[in-house]
Parts: C-alpha cells; structure tokens; sequence
C-alpha cells in the first residue's frame, strides 16, 4: 500500500502539475493537507481525484484543509472529519480521517496539518492517536505538515509509539520550500507493527507543483504484524 501525503496550497500552483505527479507516483492512500476548502471546494478535490484515477473519500472544506483521496481498488470501510479543540484566536483545526482495509487488515489513517502555534500543536498531536484508536484498527498511519522540525515537541509527542518512516529509514529529505528545500516538516508514522519504507519522489518538475515537496511512504500488508 503507498501512502502519499502532500500539503497542495489549494491547488493555487500547478494544478495540472499536481495530477501529473500524482499519477506517476500511483499511490493508493492520499493524505492532502491545505486543500481547498472554500466555495465549491468538494467539487474541486472531486475533480482532483477524477483526473488523478482516485476517489475523494473525506475533508477539504469539511475538515478546514485536510483531506483523503484513495485508489479504486482500496476498500474504506469508514470515514470521518475530526475536530480538535479550538484554541482562542487560532484557525480551527480538523483531522480527515478514514479506516482502509488492504487484505484482512484495517488501517486508520490520517491526514493532519497542525498550526502555527506551537503549544496548540502539542495538544492537538497529543490527541491524535486517541481519535483513531477509538475505531480499533490493526495499525495506524498519520500523515501531514506539523509545522515543525523533527525533535520539536509536537514530532516527538507524535513520535511516541509510532514510526517517522523517513527518519527510519534515513531519507528524511527537507519538504520545505519546495524549490530550495530547507526544513523538513512533512512526515508519515505508522504503528510499529507495519513494516513500512520511505520513497524519494523528488524529481523535475516538482518544485512547480506547489509549495511542499511530498512524503511517499510503501507499506508491505503482506508481513503486517499487529501490535498487542
């Protein structure tokens, strides 16, 4: 199972460019962050969906900005915008969450952007598992931008009992800015039970796409083993 996740800038770059990448990289779970989220928003990612051969599953204007599209031949048993508190005078924030199922196994995943604040961003990684684990799954993923830098508190926090996949597998390239990438704050974790290797998608043309570099991340259901 590939896992993309990209912050897209609501489609406001290259939209054709966004299509493009997406197809090549034929992922089977998108997680976008920044979706449109405005007027005729679902419209738009049903749009993006359709002409990158997936389906619009959840989020955009739903979720205030996270959204997830999957391929055809991914089964979703079940789907859902997840609020997090809101913090006076901060942007409300929303997880687009769904329950995937790739063999006999039951996966959440997530799609999550966190905010410019950094206590808030604590709280709500601090939440995350919590939303997901009520859906009892066999494993989790949780993708997004943190706005963050790995080893600060929100990365650690989400770090605690999942996997930064990147980082374990040592290409943890820098995210962002897309055209002189210097920060890395765009990640995917999973449970420790997935067996799970980063991918470099880095290549010509992706620094137009938008302002995010994308994190893609391959799964192996076949040797998933579930934590107990």
């Amino acid at each position: 199972m590939r896992v993309v996740s990209w912050n897209v800038r609501a489609l406001r770059d290259d939209r054709s460019r966004i299509v493009t990448v997406l197809r090549d990289l034929h992922p089977d779970v998108v997680c976008l962050q920044e979706a449109p989220r405005w007027f005729r928003s679902r419209t738009q990612l049903a749009a993006l969906a359709r002409n990158s051969g997936l389906l619009y599953v959840c989020g955009g204007r739903a979720a205030s900005g996270p959204a997830l599209l999957v391929a055809m031949r991914v089964d979703v048993e079940q789907s859902a915008e997840l609020r997090f508190p809101q913090h006076p005078r901060l942007h409300r924030r929303w997880l687009a969450a769904a329950v995937v199922r790739m063999g006999d196994r039951r996966i959440a995943v997530a799609s999550v952007h966190l905010g410019l604040d950094a206590p808030e961003r604590v709280h709500h990684a601090s939440q995350i598992r919590r939303r997901l684990d009520q859906w009892e799954p066999d494993g989790l993923v949780v993708a997004g931008d943190l706005n963050e830098t790995s080893g600060r508190p929100a990365w650690v926090r989400l770090s605690d009992g999942l996997v930064d996949v990147a980082a374990a597998g040592g290409l943890d390239y820098a995210t962002f800015p897309a055209d002189r990438p210097r920060s890395r704050i765009d990640a995917i974790f999973v449970s420790p039970g997935i067996a799970a290797a980063a991918v470099d998608p880095r290549g010509a043309g992706l620094d137009r796409a938008t302002d995010h570099l994308p994190v893609v991340v391959d799964i192996d259901v076949r040797s998933f083993v579930v934590s107990t």
